[in-house]
């Protein structure tokens, strides 16, 4: 999405605004090596979020439950990681409280964006920086 909103900041026909749309630094959430992390070498992105694949997660949680009687969780998270890395590796990348929904904001490369509001009502425990 960062990418498309890139081009059509692109094609903009007033060049002045086309000029300070594409000044602002657009953060994606692709953070694949042929895609999203190439976007950030070549300065089209500032940022990206990598999600690793959760397929070896959900195996070892099958096998557990069917090999080892291990009830599953009723929820599993993963750790998304940050391209290029973080400024300030030891700030957290996702909510400090047990929800799984994504906290209100989001910090990106130093950049901070609004999400939408977080379960717990967005109280300190969920603010990542």
């Amino acid at each position: 999405m960062a990418i498309g909103a890139r081009k059509a900041f692109e094609e903009l026909p007033n060049e002045s605004d086309q000029e300070r749309w594409l000044k602002l630094p657009f953060t994606g959430c692709d953070g694949l090596p042929k895609t999203g992390e190439a976007w950030v070498r070549t300065g089209l992105l500032a940022a990206t979020v990598f999600v690793p694949p959760n397929a070896g997660q959900a195996i070892e949680m099958i096998f557990d439950a069917i090999h080892r009687g291990k009830k599953a969780p009723e929820r599993a998270l993963n750790r998304p990681g940050l391209h290029p890395p973080s400024p300030r590796p030891e700030t957290p990348l996702i909510p400090k409280c047990s929800s799984s929904v994504m906290s209100p904001f989001l910090v990106v490369a130093g950049l901070q964006t609004r999400r939408p509001p977080h379960p717990c009502g967005g109280s300190a425990c969920c603010m990542v920086s």
